[in-house]
């Protein structure tokens, strides 16, 4: 997949956004469930297995593409709470990871647009629990292992 682009891109760079595990099934089953029906439609363990699986096939497509990127300086792992919580701290990081510049003009923008945007007003935050999707942070954990592991050297490397 990457390495598709980089065949094509070779001074491409990437962004690698990621979360603790049991925070982010949850999330992608919440959002694939708004996507197809009511927020508060209700769905089935079926569902549920089906959803799991994709976002598994997603995430292991992904691992594998940057385990298979030979020059690690061209991916940056940024973790996603850490972007929440301080996100112009997180972009500041970025852009030296990138030996970019990040111009006075620019980072002032980007506050402005995070004091003032419209959306977080509007639609407030994204709800969602394990227990809703009859799921567990021990079997989520367990179930997703492997991956998480491989994703933690990628990270640490």
């Amino acid at each position: 997949m990457l390495d598709s682009l980089l065949e094509v891109y070779p001074d491409a760079e990437f962004i690698f956004t990621y979360r603790d595990i049991v925070e982010a099934l949850p999330s992608f089953i919440s959002l694939v469930r708004a996507l197809g029906g009511p927020a508060g439609a209700s769905i089935d363990q079926n569902f549920i297995r089906r959803t799991t699986a994709w976002y598994r096939s997603l995430l292991e497509r992904g691992i594998t593409s940057l385990e298979n990127i030979k020059k690690t300086n061209l991916v940056h792992f940024m973790d996603y709470n850490l972007l929440v919580e301080n996100p112009l701290g997180e972009i500041r990081k970025l852009y030296d990871y990138f030996n970019l510049s990040l111009s006075s003009d620019t980072e002032k923008k980007m506050v402005d647009y995070m004091n003032n945007d419209p959306k977080k007003l509007k639609y407030g935050k994204h709800k969602y629990t394990l227990d809703e999707f009859n799921l567990t942070k021990e079997g989520v954990r367990q179930e997703f292992n492997n991956l998480t592991e491989r994703l933690t050297l990628l990270i640490d490397a």
